[in-house]
């Protein structure tokens, strides 16, 4: 019997792209994954196949669907730049946690002024920069540390991640990224202090975060 949902192509083979999947086939014909990391194109995710995100144009489908958080914004631009139409690009999967963490981050900056806390702010796990962009606009006039290898996941974690059941992605995951990339996004990039290598060996000296 012909499957009469919707096909959808889902970008992002990461975690939200693996824990989405489920409940995205309840209402979509799930036919590819795409995803910007070249080094994904041609293999298979959750027993589909990963194309090249120019492809899209070239399969038959109902929707996109942005399965990435911190890809949210820039993967929606890139679609629209694609001709992709914008009723055609799902983001509610994504969106509403997105949403969240940022509107906790201005109500905890609205309660640190009322209370009169100075201090620094940092990020462990960057990748390319849509959070830290949020951190640098609320803390507008906080020291901002950013803490990444910028060269995904290193081998030193997989052994761990995979233990432990945390993911089962291997190294180098989130790899498309690098200092300038996030650094582009900031508004007050002047107040950003990068550190990049293996956390914890990288930062050095006494600092005291907040923790967010």
């Amino acid at each position: 019997m012909p499957n009469s949902l919707p096909k959808a192509i889902i970008f992002g083979t990461g975690s939200s792209g693996k824990s989405l999947l489920p409940v995205i086939q309840e209402q979509y014909q799930v036919i590819a994954f795409t995803d910007n990391d070249k080094s994904k194109w041609g293999e298979t995710f959750e027993g589909y196949r990963v194309c090249e995100p120019e492809s899209i144009l070239d399969l038959e489908h109902d929707v996109v669907i942005v399965a990435s958080s911190p890809g949210l914004n820039p993967i929606t631009k890139q679609l629209l730049d694609m001709g992709i139409s914008r009723g055609d690009i799902i983001t509610d999967y994504v969106a509403i946690s997105v949403k969240s963490r940022i509107v906790f981050l201005e109500k905890l900056a609205d309660l640190f002024q009322e209370k009169g806390i100075n201090g620094c702010v940092a990020e462990g796990g960057v990748f390319e920069g849509e959070f830290a962009k949020e951190i640098n606009r609320v803390f507008s006039t906080s020291k901002l540390y950013l803490f990444d290898t910028f060269s995904g996941f290193d081998a030193r974690d997989i052994s761990i991640e995979k233990e432990r059941s945390f993911s089962e992605f291997g190294v180098r995951h989130l790899a498309i990224t690098n200092e300038n990339v996030v650094l582009r996004k900031l508004p007050y990039p002047d107040y950003c202090d990068i550190r990049k290598g293996f956390f914890p060996e990288r930062p050095r000296g006494s600092m005291k975060f907040f923790v967010l």
